[in-house]
């Protein structure tokens, strides 16, 4: 869609650069914290032939351990923009 997002991941993100760590941890936490509730989240309930898509740039994914049966998992990776981390960010103003 190119609309901008802010990447956080509870496991990978280990600070915001230019923030005090105390100042940063609470901010990270505050960002997880508001993505593990009900109203971010889907559940998708499994059926026959099914397929499901998704951007790892974009959304947080995690498999809960509740399906009956055998299920094929793929992952694919899709060719597009890589993130960008601050530095290329500031980087790609700088030369503009």
């Amino acid at each position: 869609t190119g609309v901008p997002v802010l990447y956080v991941n509870e496991v990978h993100t280990q600070e915001i650069v230019g923030l005090e760590p105390e100042e940063s941890a609470a901010l990270l936490k505050q960002l997880t914290d508001r993505f593990l509730r009900n109203e971010h989240q889907m559940c998708w309930q499994w059926r026959d032939n099914d397929i499901a898509v998704w951007d790892n740039r974009q959304v947080q994914h995690y498999a809960v351990a509740n399906e009956a049966g055998p299920r094929h998992v793929e992952r694919i990776m899709v060719t597009g923009t890589p993130s960008l981390s601050l530095a290329d960010a500031q980087a790609m103003e700088a030369a503009e």
